[in-house]
């Protein structure tokens, strides 16, 4: 069985890879649970090319381990070996959290079609209950806001008000039949999009807390491997040459500490973003 102590780096093909990457990160979940919150290090590289970066180094890394043990008795060789799964793991982490926060286009085009459509129902209504044509109370559910599940919302009140009167109105409006009918099922598609957004949410920060907890692991073990190669090369003046930075040109890093609310401001962001705007759709 593939475990990060004995992973498999070389495999035939892209499938396999994907498959390898996802049993080592499946078998590193206990350990990233036990992970404290105040542990957590922010994601502060592009994770594709940090990984690449550490693998292609590790054969270097590895040729150094006789002489580490010679010389650094107390290190942790059992992380030290297990780097690549880490990395690989967190590789999966990191495609794992990308298709989770891929956008829903098919929610953006539903707005703007609503959006558009409201409008123009808004208008028809408005006349309408201005000339007594409808009983203005009955519009009085409109919401009218910005947010999707009062757009889906609108939408499913013109479609009811303006079907049940179409024979009595249908000649003094702007709007079509057709129009009407639209509304009714953008109404139910946006709703149906919401119940999946608000699924995908729980999808993204389950994703988000996952590849923050992988790169943590992954972090310590790499730092701890380049402080011992630092170390073990002093003399020689390489130890970035074997054990790369992986922020070299960055600036200065960041602390732990802020991360320790970093899933906690990710939720928010995502739970404000179910009352987003949909101005884009007005």
């Amino acid at each position: 069985m593939v475990t990060p102590e004995h992973p498999a780096t070389t495999t035939p093909d892209a499938v396999n890879q994907q498959v390898l990457r996802h049993q080592l990160l499946q078998s590193l979940l206990p350990q990233l649970k036990a992970l404290e919150p105040e542990e957590l290090i922010p994601v502060e590289f592009e994770i594709r090319a940090g990984v690449a970066t550490v693998l292609a180094g590790l054969p270097e890394i590895r040729a150094h381990r006789p002489e580490l043990e010679r010389m650094m008795n107390g290190f942790d060789f059992v992380s030290f070996d297990r780097l690549e799964g880490y990395a690989l793991a967190l590789l999966d982490a990191h495609m794992e959290f990308l298709a989770a926060t891929k956008p829903l286009d098919d929610l953006q085009d539903l707005l703007e079609a609503g959006g558009q459509l409201r409008e123009k129902l808004d208008a028809d209504g408005r006349a309408l209950a201005l000339h007594g044509l409808i009983d203005e109370e009955r519009l009085g559910e409109l919401q009218g806001g910005f947010g999707y599940e009062s757009l889906a919302g609108d939408l499913g009140i013109y479609c009811k008000v303006l079907t049940q009167d179409w024979e009595h109105i249908g000649n003094k409006v702007r709007s079509t039949f057709a129009d009407v009918e639209r509304a009714g099922e953008l109404s139910q598609q946006l709703f149906r999009l919401i119940g999946l957004r608000e699924q995908v949410t729980a999808a993204i920060i389950k994703a988000s807390d996952i590849r923050v907890r992988m790169y943590t692991l992954f972090m310590k073990t790499y730092e701890s491997v380049r402080y011992a190669v630092a170390f073990l090369r002093r003399s020689h003046l390489d130890a970035d040459a074997i054990a790369p930075s992986l922020f070299a040109g960055r600036g200065p890093r960041k602390t732990a500490p802020e991360a320790a609310n970093a899933l906690g401001a990710i939720r928010s962001q995502l739970q404000r973003g179910q009352s987003d705007s949909v101005a884009t759709a007005r």
